[in-house]
């Protein structure tokens, strides 16, 4: 349990709080043996850190960066990354709501401050920087509460949350505003 604590605690002291870019994306490179399960727009793969009884994470076959760069135009990739999550959840008949828990890390984002030197930003709390979707089956409570935690919106947003935020957009004919 120590060890478990002393995890989190490292996780959340290593936050980038500048902008962090990576050269090389692991996500772009996933061969076809690691797919659990696909649709045009997206694959499934098994996370190798588990969170939980079962911990899947939904990416889009095209880079995305993140959360942060989503506009009303990415609808149908939501919708299609919605569909892996049943899919996959369908697998495990008996789950009530309360044992799954999904969504995504959000990326860093300027909170306030116009010039560069004045700038405050949100940590980012991505590993990897290709969107990605985050499904675990009876999260372990410590990883849920710290590491995926619904409680703080400066570090996760559900996927349910995102989906709705984007349909609305997307009503509206919104197609350049993006979902903060």
């Amino acid at each position: 349990m120590l060890q478990k604590i002393k995890e989190v605690f490292r996780y959340l002291a290593n936050l980038q709080w500048a902008e962090h870019f990576q050269k090389k994306c692991i996500f772009c490179n996933i061969k076809a043996n690691e797919i659990i399960v696909e649709n045009d727009l997206c694959i499934a793969i098994n996370n190798i850190t588990n969170a939980g009884e079962a911990h899947w994470l939904i990416l889009p076959r095209s880079h995305i960066r993140d959360i942060e760069n989503l506009s009303s135009e990415h609808l149908e990739l939501l919708r299609s990354m919605d569909e892996l999550k049943r899919l996959l959840l369908s697998r495990r008949p008996g789950l009530s709501p309360s044992e799954i828990h999904s969504g995504y890390h959000r990326g860093g984002r300027i909170f306030f401050g116009r010039f560069s030197f004045l700038r405050f930003r949100f940590p980012d709390t991505i590993s990897v920087h290709h969107l990605h979707l985050h499904v675990i089956v009876r999260p372990q409570f410590l990883k849920k509460w710290f590491k995926y935690p619904p409680w703080l919106p400066l570090m996760w947003k559900s996927d349910e949350k995102l989906l709705r935020e984007v349909e609305k957009l997307a009503s509206k004919g919104m197609m350049i505003k993006r979902v903060y």
